[in-house]
């Protein structure tokens, strides 16, 4: 059992789905369960009784919703609408912290992850500053995970900074970066 609000971007957990990113649904009896999306099955990551990591298929046309459904040995549940965008950013954190999903490069470059950014360009502010967009585009090996990498502001102070990602007009959740001193 699940309802149309407990479907959301993985990264962010916003409510809604946009093609071609990882989802997540809560609910309940989700263990080994199957996903799918108007009718077309989705590639299911992890599930366990509460929670399915997905990949949302890519469709052909975008509507302003779909009709999430899952099935198990137990049966198929009751269907639920859920919106749908063109882009739904989403950057992964871990939640005690708020610290992003990232890789410090060195040299002031991070490299995060994120879901839901479609195809469009990125941009970037961290400290509240615009941050160099050196890569957007798929990260190897892992269906629907963006790989973003950043430049930060040399002028920008060291310590824990926001960051948002934002592509067509879409901001992501706000998350944090530990930047260090400029070497």
């Amino acid at each position: 059992a699940f309802a149309a609000g407990a479907v959301v971007n993985a990264a962010s957990f916003r409510p809604g789905i946009a093609p071609g990113a990882i989802a997540t649904i809560f609910g309940t009896n989700l263990q080994g369960v199957t996903v799918t999306i108007d009718g077309t099955r989705a590639t299911v990551f992890f599930s366990n009784n509460t929670q399915v990591n997905f990949l949302v298929p890519s469709f052909a046309t975008l509507a302003a919703s779909a009709v999430v459904r899952i099935e198990n040995v137990a049966g198929a549940s009751e269907p639920a609408t859920v919106p749908i965008a063109l882009v739904q950013p989403g950057v992964f954190y871990d939640a005690a912290t708020g610290l992003a999903a990232a890789i410090d490069r060195g040299g002031r470059i991070f490299e995060m992850y994120g879901t839901g950014f479609g195809s469009s360009p990125v941009t970037a502010t961290v400290g509240g500053r615009p941050a160099e967009v050196l890569f957007s585009g798929p990260a190897p090996g892992f269906p629907g995970l963006q790989q973003i990498n950043v430049r930060v502001d040399a002028n920008l102070p060291a310590g824990s900074q926001p960051a948002v990602l934002t592509t067509a007009g879409q901001a992501s959740n706000e998350t944090r970066l530990r930047v260090t001193s400029q070497q």
